[in-house]
């Protein structure tokens, strides 16, 4: 008797639906080793494990309201694509949480910092190892943090103790790899960090059932309400005691021009954990269970990204009296103008930083710190944003004293926002006397 139609369509929609199933969610199995090879490589990531995701990531994804932030760029490092995050990607399965950060960190550093719990470092400034100037905020106090230079392929792992003090974790207790001293394309660190690492003192054995093998549940600590893992990267020098150069997600406030400013991170991409408790908040998490679903990360705080600056300085000029010139008699009496312009097209307001220079890159004076310009009509030689009598410098250090002869420069900076991503100019300037 022919098979009733009805039957076999049925069959063919379910085996479809079996075959989108794991399209439609992000699904971190119960072992992922198969998969993911601790090499220092992100190619055997998906899609979904990206916290960062583009226009064209979320085109890839099914159903597309998993697409999460899109955030990070590959162009806004203070030094453009040498000292660059572009990418963090987050998974786990039953036995570990893996974790990696493509990046360019040549002649730096990279350091990620992990959150799963409140309370942490309130920063990185006063640690007896990877000393930075480094604060956190409340939206991220890391308990746990990976490091590696751009020269070697070992990573260290910090466990907090309390909010300025660190104990190092034995390499033999977790995975990692990095590979930012070779000449591949995807330079990266990967690591696999296993869950009793994270929650030592909460990892229960159970037996699933008489004579199997007994698998781990790790209970969240109650007084936690964050369900999930909160990290961020940064680039940093080599040395002891400077800033970041650049950080992902980017912080609200930017990144300092200077690298001996403390850079602040307040902000962080919040992967949550499984929640098998719904309507309540989650008080537990089962690792050991077949299939966990991995949600769409979001950014903390929940408030607007850095403006990007989609403008440029061009054309800064410096003029002694009225004439074009690169020497600023101090002597004579004369201020030293200087006039710039932007790219276009125009926008309607930007902001403006300027400040001088010594030939060693010691600070001398700020002359305009994220002053307000709308936009005018050019009056030549000067641009649409210049200010002739306030784009000025007269030769005198912040305490008014005359400067030494010498070689200084003038650094003009402008941007969409007061604290966003910035884009730069430097010009030369010979004070004699």
């Amino acid at each position: 008797m022919p098979e009733d139609p009805w039957r076999v369509y049925a069959g063919v929609v379910v085996a479809f639906l079996g075959f989108l199933a794991p399209c439609v969610q992000a699904q971190s199995a119960a072992d992922l080793t198969p998969r993911l090879h601790i090499d220092g490589r992100t190619h055997d990531y998906r899609t979904v494990e990206a916290c960062f995701r583009n226009a064209a990531v979320c085109a890839q994804l099914v159903p597309r309201p998993v697409c999460g932030p899109d955030e990070e760029r590959d162009d806004d490092s203070r030094s453009n694509r040498f000292q660059d995050v572009r990418q963090i990607y987050v998974t786990w399965d039953a036995h570990a949480l893996y974790v990696a950060v493509d990046a360019t960190i040549e002649n730096a550093a990279l350091i990620v910092l992990l959150d799963v719990r409140p309370g942490g470092l309130t920063g990185l400034g006063n640690l007896p190892a990877w000393r930075h100037a480094v604060r956190c905020t409340e939206v991220l106090r890391p308990d746990l943090f990976l490091a590696v230079g751009d020269r070697g392929r070992e990573v260290e792992a910090w466990r907090a103790r309390g909010d300025a003090a660190i104990e190092r974790i034995a390499s033999a207790d977790f995975t990692a790899r990095a590979t930012f001293d070779g000449d591949a394309a995807d330079r990266s660190l990967e690591a696999a960090l296993p869950w009793t690492l994270l929650f030592p003192e909460t990892a229960t054995a159970v037996d699933t059932e008489p004579g199997a093998p007994a698998e781990p549940i790790f209970v969240l600590p109650p007084e936690s309400s964050r369900a999930g893992l909160r990290i961020a990267a940064l680039v940093v020098g080599t040395s002891d005691g400077f800033g970041a150069r650049d950080v992902a997600p980017d912080p609200l406030g930017g990144v300092p021009l200077d690298a001996r400013d403390v850079s602040d991170i307040d902000r962080a991409v919040q992967v949550a954990w499984d929640e098998h408790t719904l309507g309540a908040p989650p008080q537990f998490v089962d690792f050991g269970a077949a299939v966990q679903t991995q949600s769409a990360p979001r950014l903390l705080p929940s408030g607007p990204t850095v403006v990007p600056a989609a403008l440029g300085v061009q054309g800064l000029r410096t003029y002694a009296g009225s004439r074009v010139s690169r020497l600023l008699l101090a002597d004579a009496g004369l201020d030293l103008a200087f006039a710039f312009d932007v790219a276009l097209p125009y926008p309607e307001v930007l902001f403006l930083s300027a400040a001088i220079f010594s030939a060693r890159g010691e600070r001398v004076i700020d002359l305009a710190r994220d002053v307000r310009r709308t936009r005018g009509t050019p009056v030549a030689p000067f641009g649409a944003f210049s200010d002739p009598l306030a784009d000025r410098w007269d030769g005198r250090d912040r305490l008014g004293r005359p400067v030494p002869a010498g070689t200084y420069v003038l650094q003009v900076r402008t941007t969409l926002a007061p604290g966003g991503t910035t884009t730069e100019s430097a010009h030369s300037i010979t004070v004699v006397r």
